[in-house]
């Protein structure tokens, strides 16, 4: 008999995490009576594979209203957990994980890790209180699902969790649909941009986490030394009109197209010389590998975590970049300042290193090449099955251990 399987997420806007779901809910749908369940449907982006379960219980601004929603969906999950009789409730994201652990009732309990836990502190008070939280609770659940090593090692090292409680399990890529995407045409108006042009794409949220004012300024710094080069920024998000600025003062704007957020970006990347990922942290950047599944020769900062796991075959995560490295399947370059400085007379040594490796492919056509065939090698190692077999083994010890302490 099918176990009944519930992926619980505080919603499916656009976003890295709320992808990830989606795809699982297509992944797993044929192994298991698998469910959504949401805080609040009111924005939903990505089509589930499955029945979603809706709480109706959206989130709150005041502090208090914040509490008072954690309770609510508290007492919505166990009820949830036994209209349904789940066997099994994965949750991801900080809103959901704390509402998983703190549930009442019986049934195995998964909590999904997607961001390095030591950069997300540094942001703001409330994540530090939400990671300080949520970390008295880790020994209720009974696995912990990090999408990268760094953060296995960073939960052990930094919360004491029992190793035997981790398992790394990366995110899923559906390769044949990345290709069929990105063979996609462009419409004509942005065609044009890329005509007689030597383009560098980036895909992410205009936000602090993506670090865009480090990528204008080495774009500014690439243009001086090539001078048909383009960039090309997919995504919206709150720094879109800074970035507009910065471009502006730069005398870069007429080479920047930003085309917002785009359902298909992959038709974007395809067409590009060179990907470039400028963030101050991740966890696994689905960005990154989805550019190598286009073939993209690819330059990351080496961020914690996702890119050094990438892009190395065998990575040694005690070592961070203090040059350009030729990784593998991708070059690093040192992490960026955290700081945002949207000031376009100032720019730092972090830039100009950027600037350098994305200067060296596109002046080196046999690394470009090189790189491009790598990315493809790369990337297939991150398919649907590898992930939908990591997250079955799973389950299925957690519903084994749960039937032996019920036999006990």
């Amino acid at each position: 008999m099918k176990k009944n399987v519930a992926l619980f997420i505080k919603g499916l806007p656009y976003g890295g995490a709320e992808r990830v779901v989606q795809r699982l809910s297509y992944i797993l749908k044929p192994y298991y009576n698998l469910y959504v369940i949401v805080f609040d449907d009111a924005i939903t982006e990505y089509p589930c594979g499955c029945q979603m379960i809706n709480m109706a219980i959206p989130s709150n601004t005041s502090m208090l209203k914040k509490l008072t929603a954690v309770y609510k969906r508290t007492a919505a999950l166990n009820r949830i957990v036994r209209e349904y009789e789940l066997d099994v409730v994965i949750s991801f994201l900080d809103g959901a994980n704390l509402v998983n652990l703190l549930s009442t009732q019986k049934y195995r309990r998964m909590i999904s890790i997607r961001n390095y836990k030591g950069s997300e502190r540094r942001l703001s008070w409330a994540a530090r209180l939400a990671d300080a939280f949520i970390s008295r609770f880790y020994h209720r659940a009974d696995r912990i699902v990090p999408v990268s090593r760094l953060i296995a090692n960073s939960l052990e090292q930094e919360h004491q969790v029992d190793p035997a409680k981790l398992q790394v399990i990366y995110n899923p890529y559906d390769m044949a649909e990345i290709t069929r995407q990105a063979s996609i045409e462009l419409d004509a108006q942005h065609a044009q941009f890329y005509e007689d042009a030597q383009v560098i794409t980036a895909v992410g949220r205009k936000a602090h986490q993506k670090g865009m004012w480090h990528l204008l300024k080495a774009f500014y710094l690439v243009k001086q030394q090539v001078p048909q080069a383009k960039l090309v920024i997919v995504g919206d998000g709150e720094h879109d009109a800074r970035i507009r600025q910065l471009a502006s003062d730069l005398g870069v704007h007429e080479a920047l197209l930003l085309p917002g957020h785009q359902e298909n970006p992959f038709k974007f990347v395809s067409r590009s010389e060179v990907f470039v990922m400028t963030s101050l942290f991740e966890g696994f950047p689905n960005a990154l590998v989805e550019a190598m599944a286009c073939r993209k020769p690819v330059v990351s900062t080496d961020c914690k975590s996702g890119p050094r796991e990438i892009l190395y075959q065998h990575a040694d995560l005690d070592r961070t970049a203090a040059n350009i490295e030729l990784a593998d399947y991708g070059m690093l370059v040192p992490p960026l300042t955290d700081k945002e400085n949207w000031d376009a007379r100032e720019l730092e040594p972090c830039e100009q290193m950027l600037a350098q490796a994305i200067m060296q492919l596109l002046t080196q056509p046999v690394l470009q090449q090189r790189y491009s065939e790598r990315a493809a090698v790369r990337a297939q190692m991150f398919d649907y099955e590898r992930c939908r077999d990591a997250f079955c083994d799973v389950i299925e010890a957690n519903a084994e251990e749960m039937r032996r302490q019920h036999a006990g």
